[in-house]
């Protein structure tokens, strides 16, 4: 997968940012920085002309020199000749002479100055009508029209009736008030690109800097609303923007001493990014002085590097149109000052962002930490009553296999008392005789399953579906595997018995008034092989049977959740909170809850006596694709368009696993029956299998050539079964073992080497270090290529169909496997 990754260019390309209410265009660091040395020697050469202008260099000061001296001489002969003819006059023709000496000089040092700044005018505006024409031009070459028409309006305004001193002084205090970060950034540019011929503009906002610290907070909350109401296919590329901003943000209010601001800043949004970087905000979120932020290591790392961000070229577009719309300089400061943006030409899979962003040295994605946090994955135990009953029914039987059902019976219940579930654990209802009942059934399929092994695969039972291709949406078994179930795109479901046996509904529901004790003499004399469900009001996405058989629940297009009663047939309730459609639901185990996935990156928990969700689950950045109960009813898993699955707390509403590793939507979950274990695939043909408990991934298992529909485990947890739109059912090997002993070998390998006594080694011996270490190595990679070729092996069968693409994948109690789908007659 990593050979179709989009390569990524090191050339740098322009910030183009502007204000819409004083918007100035600054040429390129390089241009900027020769401006800024001519401005400065030409305000050096007014300065020092105004003080001491006998000093200046220039050719007319020169000309003007030699004229007063040469007239100084002829005054100094007239004066001469006037003393021997009159002494008399000889002190008044001095003074006379003296002044009008002085007259000249005065008027040869205006005229001096005059076109001295004549001349530095004229050069100075030729220069800066080059420098506007190129800004003009550089803006009608990239569209920026809101910035070349405040950059005119500022023209306007600065016309030239000031000194040419007073405006080359206002561009270079531009330049530096509002760029001093933004000048060294473009010397090592911030952006970087695939475009090695674009010119290295920088375009800044020349507001100065906001000193109210609310802007922060405003500032990130504008961005954070914009990026969730962005288009799904750039929102996760723009999502890793947040984070730097938000961190950033949080470190400036420190370290100006707003330590309360920045706390509830900190407070408020950082259950944001809390799942992947948990270890930074605990180690950021005690900082309350400005020292402490210069003593902090981790504040130091954040601050004195730039932070790397992965854009595609269309998401860094959006982004800087934002920026320049934007009111909020603050989010300009940061990205100019933080951020060092990478910009690919393609789309960027969600892989390649996280793969090398952040701060090079520095571990990112800290989903581990996040996934140490306490779970309990056993099943509810027996209570003394259930225990009596059940034995006490067995009992009763007298069958042939009574022993063998008790021995069975106590082999269950050692494995619950193994890892017992919590007091605080989800209430249930009661159980009651019936679900007794349920319970021996299930101990009787036990005893008569087949079990599964690398050589021993399951039979399949395949249903096909006719004349539906483009109208069924999905398809779903009963646990007793008597009734099919399937939602169309015509706001229908339709349900089959496929056992032959009718299915007969009630004639007139409302003559009943609460009276269920007999329901068979309302049903209808002979019934139908199908029934139609008729409620919804868009298609239908997803159903699911109840554990006991008795209902069923349905989710369409229309936002709406409806049960109905398979002994009426009829809709009972119809449950409204999703406020998008609804692609997937799912019963718990245990009966009377059920949990639903939908568009509006939302997972709700619903029971059967209220008509509003329980719980909502929010965490996913995109669509909730899918979702799963746990054994134990206590934890769900859903799986969403942000390529990662997650586990969630039912009792505290919180996710405390995040399963990350998949490069597209995850359409399928399964969990094996003792609840460690987890599988999920989807749209990127992978399957994944993961440790619930560490939140680690054990292995991946590729094959499929299209989207997989659908999971299964088998009853032992040792065989998965998977469904494609590739017309295949694949059964794999998911045992641990291979993963386990990978570990094993390199833990020993490790404590050999460490462990081993140098003082009692031959040096020169057969049992050398060296010569040791070189059997230890070799003896590692033949272990490691061993269970590499096992991996490899994980594929235990392909089953194709002829043109049916497989929708699910059911192993029923005692290890059969059904398989589902509808034919493509194209």
């Amino acid at each position: 997968m990593t050979e179709n990754k989009p390569k990524v260019s090191q050339t740098s390309t322009p910030i183009s940012l502007t204000n819409s209410s004083s918007q100035r265009l600054q040429p390129s660091s390089q241009n900027s920085l020769e401006i800024q040395n001519q401005t400065e020697n030409q305000i050096q050469t007014q300065t020092q002309e105004t003080s001491t202008p006998t000093q200046t260099q220039t050719p007319l000061e020169n000309q003007t020199k030699n004229q007063s001296h040469q007239n100084e001489k002829q005054l100094e002969n007239q004066n001469q000749n006037q003393i021997s003819n009159h002494n008399q006059d000889q002190g008044q023709s001095q003074n006379q002479n003296q002044s009008q000496n002085e007259n000249q000089n005065q008027n040869s040092i205006e005229l001096q100055r005059s076109q001295n700044d004549s001349s530095i005018n004229s050069e100075s505006s030729s220069e800066s009508e080059d420098v506007e024409q190129t800004i003009l031009k550089y803006l009608r070459k990239k569209g920026y029209k809101n910035a070349e028409k405040a950059f005119m309006e500022d023209l306007k305004h600065n016309e030239p009736t000031t000194s040419t001193s007073t405006k080359t002084s206002s561009v270079v205090t531009a330049t530096t008030t509002t760029m001093n970060n933004t000048i060294d950034a473009s010397v090592t540019p911030s952006i970087q690109s695939n475009t090695e011929s674009s010119s290295n503009y920088i375009i800044a906002n020349t507001l100065n800097t906001e000193k109210d610290e609310n802007l922060y907070e405003e500032g990130y909350s504008k961005l954070r609303s914009w990026i969730e109401g962005s288009i799904d296919m750039y929102r996760f590329e723009l999502r890793s923007i947040l984070y730097p901003i938000f961190i950033y943000s949080y470190l400036d209010l420190v370290s100006k001493g707003k330590t309360q601001r920045a706390k509830q800043f900190m407070e408020k949004y950082s259950i944001d990014h809390r799942e992947q970087h948990i270890q930074d905000i605990q180690r950021l979120s005690s900082l309350s002085d400005p020292m402490h932020v210069k003593e902090n290591i981790l504040a130091q790392t954040f601050l004195k590097n730039k932070y790397l961000v992965k854009l595609s070229s269309a998401s860094y577009s959006l982004f800087l149109a934002y920026l320049q719309n934007s009111s909020y300089s603050i989010l300009l400061q940061i990205t100019n000052q933080y951020l060092s943006i990478r910009v690919s030409p393609k789309a960027l899979q969600q892989s390649d962002i996280d793969d090398g962003i952040g701060i090079i040295g520095h571990q990112e994605s800290q989903i581990e930490a996040f996934n140490k946090q306490e779970i309990h994955l056993g099943k509810r135990p027996y209570d003394l009553f259930e225990i009596e009953e059940i034995e006490h029914r067995i009992k009763d039987e007298k069958t042939e296999n009574s022993e063998q059902l008790l021995e069975i019976f106590k082999g269950i219940q050692e494995k619950l008392n193994e890892d017992p579930l919590p007091k605080d654990q989800v209430p249930l209802p009661s159980r009651k005789l019936i679900d007794i009942s349920a319970d021996i059934k299930n101990l009787k399929d036990i005893s008569k399953r087949a079990k599964l092994d690398n050589n021993k695969l399951p039979s399949i039972c395949c249903y096909t579906f006719h004349n539906t291709h483009h109208g069924l949406n999905c398809i779903s078994i009963n646990n007793d595997e008597t009734m099919i179930c399937g939602g169309f795109s015509d706001s229908f479901i339709r349900v089959w018995s496929i056992t032959g046996k009718n299915l007969r509904g009630i004639t007139k529901p409302r003559n009943i008034n609460g009276n269920v004790d007999n329901l068979d003499r309302f049903r209808e004399p002979v019934g139908s092989q199908c029934k139609k469900l008729i409620a919804h009001s868009g298609p239908i996405y997803s159903t699911c049977f109840s554990p006991d058989n008795k209902y069923l629940v349905s989710v369409s297009e229309d936002k709406t959740v409806r049960l109905w009663s398979l002994d009426t047939f009829s809709n009972v309730v119809c449950y409204k909170g999703h406020n998008y459609p609804v692609w997937d639901v799912d019963f718990s185990p245990e009966g009377f809850y059920f949990a639903t996935a939908s568009h509006d990156r939302t997972a709700r928990l619903w029971s059967c006596d209220h008509i509003y969700p329980l719980r909502i689950f929010v965490g996913h950045f995109s669509d909730v694709d899918s979702i799963k109960f746990h054994p134990n009813s206590n934890y769900i898993v859903t799986g969403g368009s942000d390529c990662t699955a997650r586990l969630w707390d039912i009792q505290k509403g919180t996710c405390i696993r995040i399963f990350k590793g998949h490069l597209g939507s995850i359409y399928a979950l399964a969990i094996t029956p003792d609840g460690k274990t987890l599988a999920t695939s989807g749209d990127d043909k992978i399957i994944n299998i993961w440790d619930i408990g560490s939140g680690r991934k054990i292995k991946s298992l590729y094959g499929h050539e299209n989207t997989i529909n659908s999971l299964s485990f088998s009853q032992e947890g040792n065989i998965l079964a998977s469904g494609s739109s590739d017309n295949t059912v694949r059964i794999w090997d998911v045992k641990k073992d291979d993963i386990n002993e990978l570990d094993i070998i390199e833990q020993a390998s490790s404590n050999l080497m460490s462990n081993g006594d140098s003082d009692n080694m031959d040096i020169d011996g057969p049992n050398s270090p060296s010569q040791l270490n070189n059997t230890i190595h070799k003896s590692i990679l033949t272990s490691k290529e061993k269970l590499k070729s096992n991996i490899k092996n994980d594929l235990l069968g392909t089953y194709p169909t002829k043109k049916t693409p497989i929708y699910t994948v059911h192993f029923s109690k005692r290890n059969l496997l059904y398989s589902l789908g509808a034919i493509n007659n194209i």
